[in-house]
């Protein structure tokens, strides 16, 4: 929702009266129709929808058939943000028609596409997926950007019609297309939007390994500084596709990432505590799926992690780095390597994430006895050879300044 400012609207406003409707009338639904779409974007439905359908009266349908489909197309979009399913219904199907008349393809895909998600609203899936099915053909056949975009888009609600239809086998065959359809048009939120229904399908039939690779494409299409609400819905799923496949440990570290992501869905709040049995993850999740998983993939594990421990409070935050402490130290042999991809993924961060990541592990640190610090040391020392000559300085550095504040004094090297 885009807050206007009174300025504006009453600027909008204005124009209206400038342009009386008996002598001006196309002025006066313009402008009508200006103030309508503004008062949307605000959130006023009701007064959004009187100037829309004022706009939609007075354009002459005969003359202008584009312009009152294009009020009439926006008249059902106040209505059904406002929840009057019926009325927006009406003004989609008064849409379509004038957009038949007026030879715009494009929008005559669009209103059907409208009035597909309205049938979905309403309860009747199967008649949305005939809507959404019918806009989906009329997209492709635009041959342009803007059809390939708006066919993703319907690919992707009708799979979510066939879903909401019970009809498991169809949706998970059109979102798997509408994936694609959306890598295609260039549309990282689109993949990400279809990729987490293609995963819901897969959980209705019972395939959870299939829906964790769904999932994660869709948490990769969605960064979490980005689109972090996409985030953290993908990483819920995530982890409750992991808790279906039998492990428990990458359904914690899913579910901990969900959870510790800013604007969290309420949601995905739910799924993530149910993927965890009702209850917070336990902290050190990250050692145990990182010894499960080849190493080639523990860089990103670790990048993952690292940016939920930034959002972490300060006991969160001590908790973890004490459990990944001890996580390192139960697997010795490959103790060095697992700080490697840990000193890669804090590298990638601005300074200060690095630095009050790296002090909470080296404060956690500075509770053990001396011979841990000193085996903890030899470990990283190995670790931080794998460095290019930049990456090593900035690295020891850091290590030596924040360990001697920490009282884990060198050498580092």
């Amino acid at each position: 929702m885009i807050e206007e400012s009174p300025e504006a609207l009453a600027a909008l406003r204005d124009r209206t009266l400038r342009y009386p409707p008996a002598r001006y009338p196309v002025q006066h639904a313009t402008a009508q129709f200006h103030l309508g779409v503004a008062l949307t974007e605000a959130g006023r439905y009701e007064d959004a929808a009187r100037a829309l359908a004022e706009a939609v009266r007075l354009f002459p349908a005969d003359q202008m058939p584009g312009e009152q489909a294009a009020a009439a197309n926006a008249l059902g979009a106040a209505w059904r943000a406002r929840g009057r399913l019926d009325e927006a219904a009406a003004a989609f199907v008064q849409a379509r028609e004038g957009f038949e008349r007026a030879g715009r393809a494009p929008e005559v895909a669009a209103a059907l596409h409208n009035l597909g998600l309205v049938e979905v609203q309403r309860g009747r899936p199967q008649v949305a997926a005939r809507r959404l099915a019918e806009a989906l053909k009329k997209f492709e056949a635009c041959g342009s950007a803007a059809g390939a975009a708006g066919a993703a888009a319907a690919a992707r609600e009708l799979g979510a019609a066939h879903l909401a239809a019970g009809d498991v086998e169809r949706a998970t065959t059109t979102l798997a297309g509408a994936v694609e359809r959306a890598g295609a048009a260039g549309s990282e939120a689109g993949v990400g939007a279809a990729a987490n229904l293609l995963g819901l399908a897969l959980l209705a039939a019972d395939r959870p390994d299939a829906a964790v690779e769904a999932f994660r494409r869709s948490a990769g299409a969605n960064p979490r500084r980005v689109r972090p609400a996409g985030y953290a819905v993908a990483k819920a799923n995530l982890a409750l596709a992991w808790r279906r496949a039998g492990d428990p440990d990458r359904a914690g570290l899913a579910a901990g990432q969900a959870l510790a992501t800013p604007t969290l869905p309420d949601a995905a709040r739910e799924v993530a505590l149910e993927a965890c049995g009702g209850a917070e993850p336990s902290p050190g999740a990250l050692t145990a799926v990182m010894a499960e998983e080849a190493e080639s993939e523990w860089a990103a594990l670790a990048r993952q992690e690292m940016n939920r421990w930034l959002d972490l409070g300060e006991g969160g935050r001590e908790q973890e780095a004490r459990a990944w402490l001890d996580g390192v130290a139960s697997r010795p042999d490959r103790a060095p390597q697992l700080l490697a991809a840990w000193f890669g993924a804090l590298l990638e961060l601005p300074t200060a994430s690095m630095a009050s990541l790296l002090g909470s592990v080296l404060a956690a640190l500075a509770t053990r006895n001396d011979a841990a610090q000193e085996v903890f040391r030899r470990w990283s020392s190995r670790a931080t050879v794998t460095f290019a000559v930049p990456q090593l300085v900035r690295l020891h550095d850091m290590l030596e300044q924040l360990g001697e504040e920490a009282g884990v004094g060198g050498p580092w090297r």
